[in-house]
């Protein structure tokens, strides 16, 4: 089987899939490297906040000592980490996906690709996009039902907003943010509750995302607990990143996440995301094509301006 096969598979499971019946589920993957990784995260807190990694250590557990050892720090990080205008380059798979017809998108993203693509798909759609926690301490506005019948975006774990200068003390990060988000009787277990009635009401697709949540995994835990019979009948899906190899994958070997998300597998190929742009354009049906920059606006040199030379 060669790579450009193994993908072909992933298609053709992913056909069956039946993405028009499905919520989209969008991790930050596909923004990397054009925003901060994780990884680069970690560093720039460690940096900023004179912590070091401990080895095998959740981000949320290093996030939560970050924060103890210098909270002003810690925020000032993350806000210079992702602060910046949406980069030049675009990464496309975002354009892809808005492009697909799905029910609706959830992104655990705290950057600004996603949202941009999908204003541009859908002019004069701002208010079909809905942040938690919001910039006001609003619960969460947009109900899983309403995914269902109106196509829209909700960020779940915040948004670097550029008009909300608090934005990076509202995304939900470090363990403390987990605990009083998902677990805290304070929020009526507000976010638990959301994602239990999503993964209850609607199919989901997971794409670009390891999906090492722990709040997620609470909720799918209790579920489980539980024995809820829509769980399993939904057929949840986690796209996965697997390293082509010659031999036939097995399947079996994939297993599952979280003991019940599907996982189907497709080769990244490249940094660039090539392979995931060769499975989403065959619902996208946009044509693959290498990122490119887009021009940035430049001031013209006036002859009164000064310089600071």
């Amino acid at each position: 089987m060669t790579r450009k096969e193994f993908n072909d598979k992933c298609i053709e499971d992913l056909i069956a899939a039946e993405f028009p019946q499905r919520v989209a589920v969008i991790g930050s993957g596909p923004s990397t490297p054009y925003v901060p990784s994780m990884g680069a995260l970690k560093d720039a807190l460690a940096k900023a906040c004179n912590v070091q990694g401990i080895a095998d250590e959740y981000p949320w557990n290093f996030c939560e000592r970050a924060f103890v050892a210098n909270p002003e720090a810690y925020f000032s990080a993350i806000g210079t980490s992702f602060d910046a205008e949406a980069p030049l380059w675009d990464p496309r798979a975002y354009r892809h996906l808005v492009q697909i017809p799905f029910k609706s998108y959830v992104t655990f993203n705290y950057d600004r690709l996603l949202p941009r693509a999908f204003f541009e798909r859908y002019p004069d759609s701002s208010h079909l996009f809905t942040v938690y926690p919001s910039r006001h301490g609003d619960g969460l506005t947009t109900q899983p039902c309403d995914l269902e019948h109106r196509r829209r975006l909700v960020a779940v774990h915040g948004y670097a907003d550029p008009a909300n200068p608090n934005w990076s003390r509202q995304i939900i990060l470090k363990r403390s943010d987990y605990n009083h988000y998902y677990a805290d009787p304070k929020t009526g277990h507000h976010l638990f509750n959301w994602w239990k009635n999503l993964l209850t009401h609607l199919p989901c697709v997971f794409i670009g995302m390891s999906l090492h949540e722990p709040g997620l995994f609470r909720v799918v835990e209790q579920l489980r607990k539980d024995d809820h019979p829509k769980l399993t009948g939904l057929k949840h899906i986690h796209l996965v990143n697997v390293e082509w190899a010659e031999d036939d994958p097995d399947e079996q070997a994939l297993g599952s996440t979280f003991g019940v998300f599907q996982k189907i597998a497709y080769d990244q190929v490249d940094h660039r995301h090539s392979g995931l742009l060769q499975v989403l354009d065959a619902f996208s049906h946009l044509g693959i094509k290498d990122p490119s920059p887009s021009l940035p606006q430049i001031p013209p040199i006036t002859a009164t301006e000064t310089f600071p030379f």
